[in-house]
C-alpha cells in the first residue's frame, strides 16, 4: 500500500512547496476520490471525497498554505465533490448513491445543513459550481450523456432546476445578469457522427433559460469537443486544436 495524503502546492521564492491538507492514508490510490479548491476571502478551502462513497471532507489554509483548520467532515457518506465560492462562503455539491446534496461552508469553516438537491438514477458527478455575484449555478453530469443545471441563492437555497442544458456535455461562465452555458449540439441528433457545433444558452438569476444560439459556425467531426468557459471567454478543444472565441462571446454577452 502507498501512503497518500491530499496536498496543495504553493510557490515560495520560485520553489513549489507541498502542504498536506488531509490525513494521510494507507489506501490504494484507486479508491481516492476527486478534490476541488476554492478561494474564500484570504483563505483556500479544499474539499475531497475519500472514495467508495465513504465521505466528503474539507480543510482550510491561508494564502501561504498554512493549515488553519481541518480535516473537517461534511458528510460521512458520498463522493465526487465540487466547490465554488460566493459572497457568504462556499457551496459544496456531491453525490450520495442516486442523490445530489449541497452544503455551505462559511469563511470560518462552519458547515451548514445538508440539503437534498435532486434524487434520480444515472447521476454521474457534479462538474462545476459557478458564482455570478448573487447566485450559484450547479452543473451535474448524467448518464449515458447529458448535463442538468440548478440555480441556487447565495446561501445555497434552491431556486430553479433541474434544467436540461445539454444532451452531451457543457460548461458555464457568469456575469452580473446570470450565466451563459456553452454546449456542443449535434448537427443531426440522429447521427452525431456528422459533427457538432457549439451553442450558448443564457440563464438569468431567476433560472429562466433562453433558447440556444450558435456560438460557432465550425462543425467539429470525429470527436465530441471539450468546452471550457471563463466569464465570456470560451475555448473548445478537439484533437490537438484549441480555438479561443473571445470577441464573439463579448458581443454575445447581452443575449
Amino acid at each position: 500500500m502507498r501512503r497518500l495524503a491530499l496536498l496543495l502546492l504553493f510557490a515560495t521564492s520560485g520553489v513549489a512547496q507541498e502542504i498536506p491538507v488531509s490525513d494521510p492514508t494507507f489506501e490504494p490510490q484507486a479508491v481516492l476520490d476527486t478534490a476541488g479548491i476554492a478561494t474564500s476571502g484570504d483563505r483556500f478551502i479544499t474539499v475531497w471525497g475519500r472514495g467508495d462513497n465513504r465521505g466528503i471532507f474539507f480543510s482550510i489554509t491561508d494564502l501561504n498554505g498554512t493549515l488553519i483548520r481541518g480535516p473537517v467532515t461534511i458528510a460521512l457518506t458520498g463522493g465526487h465533490p465540487a466547490i465554488g465560492s460566493g459572497v457568504s462562503g462556499s457551496l459544496v455539491v456531491w453525490l450520495d448513491e442516486n442523490s445530489a446534496y449541497t452544503a455551505t461552508i462559511d469563511k470560518d469553516g462552519n458547515v451548514g445543513s445538508r440539503t437534498l438537491l435532486i434524487s434520480r438514477p444515472l447521476l454521474v458527478s457534479p462538474s462545476s459550481v459557478v458564482w455570478n455575484g448573487s447566485r450559484f449555478l450547479v452543473l451535474i453530469r448524467t448518464a449515458p450523456a447529458g448535463v442538468i443545471g440548478f440555480v441556487l441563492g447565495p446561501n445555497g437555497e434552491p431556486l430553479s432546476g433541474p434544467l436540461a442544458l445539454s444532451d452531451w456535455t457543457a460548461t458555464a461562465g457568469a456575469d452580473a445578469a446570470g450565466f451563459i452555458v456553452f454546449a456542443p449540439v449535434a448537427v443531426d441528433p440522429s447521427h452525431p457522427e456528422k459533427g457538432f457545433t457549439i451553442q450558448a444558452r443564457r440563464i438569468d438569476s431567476s433560472g429562466a433559460v433562453s433558447t440556444a444560439t450558435p456560438t460557432t459556425t465550425e462543425v467539429v467531426t470525429g470527436a465530441l469537443p471539450d468546452v471550457a468557459a471563463t466569464g465570456h471567454l470560451l475555448s473548445w478543444h478537439f484533437g490537438t486544436r484549441i480555438a479561443p472565441c473571445r470577441d464573439r462571446l463579448q458581443r454575445r454577452a447581452a443575449v
